[in-house]
């Protein structure tokens, strides 16, 4: 029998997200990108100009630049995660959203291993959740998933369901799973369990889902499979679509 553990939608340094602190994560996101930009492209151009003019970039000189590269990168994606993260819910048209749709969007979209399989069984063809915000959950589940797996990891499952006057979105792959004393903490924004040099990324895809739930009156149950391996989620959504802000 698979055990159950819930993360509530509405405890935890997620849920006094307010308007105000939104307004302000999309002015500071939006505007600091030229800048991040900047830093991206010009170490690029003296390493151009070096060699146009016949300098090494080989060694110390090209690891730094290339250092400077790696985290300009890693800002940018942070920015760009955080100016995700204060649009959820936000500027969305209420209405039932196409699951299949969205899964084969989101598949397209992120890189999956060739020799990971996509299981996918939607008894329920809709959900009340706003297409963007369907899409920005099913993707962070995703690249969440794809981001950690080990070698023995081969299969994802999406299913969806109807229980309880709402929908249940089930998510789980055969991956090396998180312990339990960490599940809470990775719904967290800005946090990862391995550095970012071992694993890529903002820290941002997981408290984009608890943020999901929290604007859409939804809930989180993690169902540990019977071998021990994977993520379990069934994140459950009321039928009753969401307010257009």
């Amino acid at each position: 029998m698979h055990s159950q553990s819930s993360v509530s939608s509405g405890t935890g340094p997620l849920a006094n997200a307010s308007g105000d602190d939104d307004d302000f994560a999309y002015v500071i996101s939006h505007d600091l990108k030229n800048s991040i930009r900047a830093l991206i492209e010009v170490p690029q151009w003296i390493a151009e100009d070096l060699e146009a003019a016949g300098h090494s970039i080989k060694g110390t000189l090209g690891e730094n630049l290339e250092l400077l590269n790696v985290h300009a990168k890693r800002l940018d994606q942070m920015l760009s995660d955080l100016l995700v993260y204060s649009r959820i819910g936000r500027g969305q048209k209420t209405g039932r959203s196409d699951l299949a749709a969205a899964v084969a969007t989101v598949c397209a979209d992120q890189p999956i291993p060739h020799d990971v399989q996509m299981n996918v069984a939607l008894e329920t063809p809709t959900i009340d959740i706003c297409d963007r915000d369907l899409l920005t959950l099913l993707g962070a589940l995703l690249s969440n998933a794809v981001r950690h797996r080990d070698a023995d990891m081969h299969h994802i499952w999406i299913e969806s369901g109807s229980e309880g006057g709402g929908t249940v979105l089930s998510f789980r792959d055969d991956g090396p799973g998180v312990r339990p004393e960490f599940r809470e903490r990775i719904f967290h924004a800005m946090t990862t369990l391995k550095s970012r040099d071992e694993v890529e990324g903002s820290g941002m895809g997981l408290a984009h889902v608890h943020k999901i739930l929290k604007v859409h009156g939804g809930h989180l149950a993690w169902v540990d499979q019977p071998d021990g391996r994977g993520v379990g989620f069934k994140l459950w959504f009321p039928d009753h679509g969401c307010e257009e802000t």
